[in-house]
This record gives C-alpha cells, structure tokens and sequence, in this order.
C-alpha cells in the first residue's frame, strides 16, 4: 500500500511540474503570455528587496532562461517556486512609453487584485520601474511576473 502511495505522489508531482510554463517560453511567445497568467517551475537566483515596502524583486530562473518575480512572499536564495503568476511587461524594455505601460499594466493588477489601492499601487509601479531600468541588462529587457 505503501508503495502505491509513493508512486501515485510521484505521478502527481510530474503532472503538476509539466504543467508549468518555462520562462523561456514566455519570453519566446510574448504575445501568448503578456497580460495572462501561467503557472512556473523556477528557482530563486537573485533578491532585491525594495526598502520600506512589504515587496521584493527575484530574479528566477529555470532551464530555459531567467526572469524577475515581483511579490509580498518572501522567499530565499535557491528556494524552488511552483505558483501561479501574471505576466507584465512584454514589449521591448527600452522606451519610456514601454515603461510606462508595464507601470499601468503593474498598477491596474495591483488594484484589481486588491493589494494595495489605486494611488500605492501607482506609486510602487513607478518604483517597481525605476529598479528594473536601473538593473539594466540583468533585467534582460522588461519581462516580469507578479505574483499574488
């Protein structure tokens, strides 16, 4: 009995696990992905908490590419992440008009998902914006994913 348990967990845990979106191929099908959600498989690389906010930035990677995660969980280094999360920001990470639409693309899901209101969820968008120019081609254009 014991054994079945076992190999049913395993089963599931493929299920689940091949049912994730790869980074990779978000970024490949962009207009497949932008302004969606999807459900990930990635590891914590990197985190850039933002100070004086409950929210931090990771840079997330799985084997097909890397990518920034923008969420109030707090993770670590080398944690594994399965959950679901929304696509922002796919264009080409260079204008400022490309910047400013993952800014309102950024506020209206943080309004809408109601973590924080309409004016903070403004303010921490354009914060959220400022990091990712300023982290430059770490942030491998303007690709990002929030999680609620």
């Amino acid at each position: 009995m014991k054994k079945i348990n076992i190999l049913s967990a395993g089963l599931l845990l493929i299920l689940i696990t091949g049912c994730a979106t790869t980074l990779g191929g978000i970024k490949d099908e962009p207009s497949k992905y932008a302004g969606n959600d999807a459900t990930i498989n990635a590891s914590v690389a990197l985190e850039v908490p933002l100070p004086f906010l409950d929210y931090s930035l990771y840079q997330i990677k799985d084997d097909t590419d890397r990518m920034f995660l923008f969420t109030d969980k707090k993770y670590n280094i080398g944690d594994r992440i399965f959950t679901r999360v929304h696509v922002i920001g796919i264009s080409d990470g260079k204008s400022v008009s490309a910047f400013e639409e993952i800014a309102q693309q950024t506020t209206n899901f943080l309004a809408k998902n109601k973590m924080e209101t309409p004016a903070k969820a403004r303010a921490l968008s354009q914060k959220l914006i400022r990091l990712i120019a300023t982290l430059g081609s770490e942030a491998e254009g303007s690709y990002f994913l929030i999680a609620d």
